[in-house]
Order: structure tokens, then C-alpha cells, then sequence
């Protein structure tokens, strides 16, 4: 979910302007890593990319909303 609202295409950070203003760094997705419970996925808008990480390190949170 947090994936879907990456866009580059106006620089960084790597969020379309709508979503208001967003730090160039890492921040938590509600995905839990399916092999490593203890992990969980994050997307970093400085660069766009996906990683996961363990849940105890300390990152941004933003709400979004799934699908339809």
C-alpha cells in the first residue's frame, strides 16, 4: 500500500505533491515480511525503494489506504 504512492518524476522525495510534505527517508509499511515475522517492509522516498527491516528500528510512519 505505502508502494503505490512512490513517484519520482518530481524529484525527491519521491512522492507525488498531494501527499503533502514527506521527509527524504525511510518510512514504515502495516507488511510484515512473510519469512520474518519480526520484520516489516518500508519504503524509503529518497530514493523509492523497498526494504525490510526489523520492527524495533526506528523509522517515519504515514497512513494510507488500501485498494478498492
Amino acid at each position: 500500500e505505502l508502494r503505490t504512492i512512490v513517484d519520482c518524476s518530481n524529484g525527491v522525495p519521491c512522492v507525488a505533491p498531494i501527499f503533502g510534505p514527506t521527509q527524504s527517508s525511510t518510512y514504515w509499511s502495516s507488511s510484515s515480511h512473510a519469512l520474518y515475522p519480526g520484520y516489516a517492509w518500508l519504503v524509503h522516498f529518497g530514493n523509492g525503494h523497498s526494504y525490510f527491516a526489523g520492527s524495533t528500528d526506528g523509522n517515519y510512519g504515514r497512513a494510507v489506504r488500501g485498494g478498492p
